[in-house]
């Protein structure tokens, strides 16, 4: 009976387990200098999938101060597989100092980013490629709800048969 206990402990924890820890904004994708400006990109989710994603602009002047100004323009393209682009401007983001801007990269396969900043100090464009993993598919992006109700049931099922023994010691 204590085997039945340990094994239900451990696969509740191991569905329990959150996923692993990142960065709070997400993956360092790009981090150069352009122009007078020093600029980094974070993305999540990491690595970055077909799908949505949402970018992270910091824009800092040559002495490392904080451009707070700055206009910034997203542009995605490919030719993977049919041209693909994508062009976003980059709004206030979440954290204070970051632009931000989402994007839904339809395809797999390398991405060719630029981002154009304007600022007081002038205009550049900085260009990097990423590359985009396939997408999850539906068991790896929904198992958790699809074994929700079998976790369920199986508490349940084990709530009643600790019921029963003890009823039965009892008596």
């Amino acid at each position: 009976m204590r085997a039945l206990y340990r094994t239900a402990l451990v696969v509740i924890a191991l569905v329990g387990l959150p996923e692993s820890p990142r960065a709070d904004l997400g993956l360092l994708v790009a981090d150069g200098v352009t122009g007078p400006y020093r600029v980094s990109v974070l993305v999540s989710p990491a690595p970055l999938r077909v799908g949505r994603s949402q970018w992270s602009v910091l824009v800092q002047d040559a002495s490392g101060g904080v451009v707070e100004n700055a206009e910034v323009e997203f542009s995605w393209s490919t030719e993977d597989r049919g041209a693909h682009s994508i062009t976003h401007a980059a709004r206030a983001g979440s954290h204070p100092f970051y632009r931000s801007s989402e994007a839904v990269l339809p395809v797999d396969g390398h991405w060719l980013v630029e981002l154009r900043v304007r600022g007081a100090a002038g205009s550049d464009a900085l260009a990097f490629d990423v590359l985009v993993s396939p997408g999850l598919g539906p068991w790896r992006a929904y198992w958790p709800a699809l074994i929700a109700p079998l976790l369920g049931i199986g508490l349940f099922a084990l709530h009643q048969s600790l019921r029963l023994r003890a009823r039965q010691s009892r008596a």
